[in-house]
């Protein structure tokens, strides 16, 4: 074998190295991508399952809210019935007001004697001491000096115009604000004294009493009908008496 021959052989072998040394560098490469390639796929998976729990919390909250958003619709609606009901009953009582203006006005000679009438009868019924139900009593009115810490404004939850009703035990509680001249004298005439006057809230009063309108069967004329704005009177009715016996209109300047 000549010089040549062996100086190709060598150069073959160290082809043949090379080749073998840069495939185990290429195997070893691939594997590690390969490692790489799987720790990317776990991360990924990992990620993916994590979004899938949030996307289930996100729902999960979409669903409360919305729950939510009905339950408030629900409670203004309520809010808008019961206001309407307010608004209605008021516009009832403006009508009838209207309709006794409208009435032909009675003999000087019977006035005179419905109104003695009138005031043999609340003499009566002062003189009474009952309890007609657990918001009224008849008492005698009497002829003391008002001031307003009689009858305070309340601190706890009362009657509001926002709120527009409010329940006071089983009482059903409205206002109204009407001109109230006419019942002033007419109590007056009926023997309940007292000076018309208006609260630091509004409340229209009579003497100490805040003036009501009532049911005439549930809280006679001139009872003492306690309320969540104080101690009322009742002095006036309504059509909203017949729907609920339970009502009282209070008069205020609301």
């Amino acid at each position: 074998m000549n010089k040549k021959e062996i100086l190709l052989n060598a150069l073959i072998c160290i082809l043949f190295l090379l080749i073998m040394v840069t495939s185990i560098l290429s195997i070893i490469s691939n594997m590690a991508y390969i490692k790489m390639y799987k720790d990317v796929e776990v991360k990924i998976e990992a990620i993916a399952s994590q979004t899938d729990a949030n996307m289930i919390e996100i729902h999960s909250r979409m669903d409360a809210i919305e729950e939510h958003i009905e339950e408030v619709a629900n409670k203004n609606n309520d809010s808008i019935n019961s206001i309407k009901k307010s608004l209605r009953l008021q516009v009832d009582r403006l009508n009838e007001k209207v309709d006794k203006i409208n009435e032909e006005e009675p003999d000087a000679e019977e006035e005179e004697e419905d109104l003695q009438s009138q005031g043999e009868n609340t003499a009566v019924v002062a003189a009474a001491t009952i309890i007609k139900d657990s918001h009224s009593t008849m008492i005698e009115i009497d002829d003391t000096p008002v001031t307003e810490e009689q009858n305070p404004v309340p601190s706890e939850a009362h009657l509001t115009p926002e709120g527009g009703i409010f329940y006071f035990g089983n009482q059903l509680e409205t206002y109204y604000n009407l001109d109230m001249s006419v019942i002033v004298q007419v109590a007056h005439s009926n023997g309940i004294s007292g000076e018309y006057w208006v609260r630091e809230d509004g409340c229209k009063m009579l003497g100490s009493y805040i003036m009501l309108a009532c049911n005439r069967d549930v809280h006679p004329y001139g009872s003492i009908v306690e309320t969540s704005l104080g101690t009322g009177i009742s002095l006036d009715t309504g059509g909203f008496a017949a729907n609920n016996p339970y009502q009282v209109d209070i008069a205020t300047t609301w």
